[in-house]
């Protein structure tokens, strides 16, 4: 049906809300990133990990007809269940043009074994990244790779949509020995990050909560480089000659035996206030763990307003598609909203601001 594109990013425009091709009543967004997966490859007939994110130029404007889609949760099944492809593609194989309007089709998945059943399928298939769905008439065509294949599911009492499998490849249109080769979306590795709250024994996770990452975002000004620093202050190790080395967004903490060390790259560097709560200050970037140099921090506070923007998106996405029986997700939103009351305190506090960048750790 489609195979790759090789694209520069700044030629790329998204249209969101759009259901003719030829009105202008949807939204437009710049695109200022693409990424696709690491493990991509493809021939002349199939693409293995067809699947790629692109970053938008601005946050996107939900409304009635525009909503986040979900990413399905581990261990959903969608066997048996219709499943709805969507797109502007051909609608019959041979056709000169695509579709002018938005359209849609119920198919529904096809076994491995059966998908694989024509030695071309059998030789192209991958069936750990791959799925194949297909109804009698009816199925994806040209124009249509890209596009996404989605359904409600039973564990949410079918009121949430979920993005099982995005358009990739196939053999004609609508031929029963033929269907539509779809990529997984579920099993990509974006679901397989868990984070562990509450952990202090890795041999013991009986109490430890654990949350599903679905969403990630990497400062956009984010380098990364290596230096070998002595046992300074902070004046001091803005003084020297590692200077050059170090960012108004770092800061240097270091005790007598106490230090960071390979494996806390992350970590949270906090202060106690008077009372008993903690502010984050920092987070560990770079650490040696001996007594020769001395390690760097990310400043919490010179992000504060990067975190605000982010974290409240992710939260409205995240609300949207978290199931309403799992009254657990309100300790995440809790957690995040306590980080972002202590960064507001610190923000709003000069001899705060001061304890931050001279007391890190007492």
């Amino acid at each position: 049906m489609g195979y790759a594109l090789l694209f520069c990013r700044i030629d790329l425009t998204v249209y969101v809300g759009m259901h003719d091709r030829l009105d202008d009543k949807h939204l437009k967004y710049g695109v200022t990133n693409g990424v696709k997966h690491q493990k991509f490859t493809s021939n002349a007939v199939r693409d293995i990990n067809d699947i790629a994110v692109l970053t938008l130029d601005s946050r996107m404007k939900f409304s009635e007809k525009i909503a986040p889609i979900c990413l399905p949760d581990k261990g959903m099944e969608f066997d048996g269940i219709p499943l709805t492809v969507a797109g502007w593609g051909k609608t019959r194989q041979g056709a000169l043009t695509s579709s002018r309007h938005l359209l849609e089709t119920k198919v529904k998945q096809v076994p491995g074994d059966k998908c694989m059943k024509s030695t071309i399928y059998k030789d192209n298939l991958v069936s750990e990244t791959m799925m194949c769905a297909y109804s009698y008439g009816k199925d994806a065509c040209q124009g249509d790779s890209g596009g996404p294949l989605f359904s409600t599911h039973e564990r949410t009492d079918n009121s949430k949509w979920y993005q099982v499998g995005i358009v990739s490849w196939g053999i004609d249109c609508a031929m029963p020995d033929y269907p539509g080769v779809y990529t997984i979306v579920a099993k990509d590795d974006i679901t397989q990050m868990l984070v562990l709250i509450g952990l202090d024994n890795l041999d013991n996770l009986e109490d430890v909560e654990k949350r599903n990452i679905t969403s990630t975002v990497i400062h956009e000004k984010f380098t990364s480089s290596t230096a070998s620093l002595k046992i300074l202050t902070d004046e001091e190790c803005l003084k020297s000659k590692l200077a050059q080395h170090l960012k108004p967004t770092m800061m240097c903490a270091f005790s007598k035996g106490k230090d960071g060390c390979q494996g806390d790259i992350g970590a949270p560097v906090m202060q106690r206030y008077l009372t008993s709560s903690f502010s984050l200050a920092g987070v560990v970037s770079s650490s040696s763990c001996d007594d020769i140099t001395s390690p760097l921090y990310t400043r919490v506070l010179d992000h504060a307003a990067w975190i605000y923007r982010y974290m409240y998106d992710v939260l409205d996405e995240h609300n949207y598609c978290k199931k309403e029986e799992d009254d657990s997700d309100d300790v995440t939103e809790a957690v995040l909203v306590r980080i972002s009351m202590n960064i507001l305190h610190a923000l709003s506090n000069k001899r705060s601001q001061q304890q931050l960048q001279k007391r890190i750790l007492q």
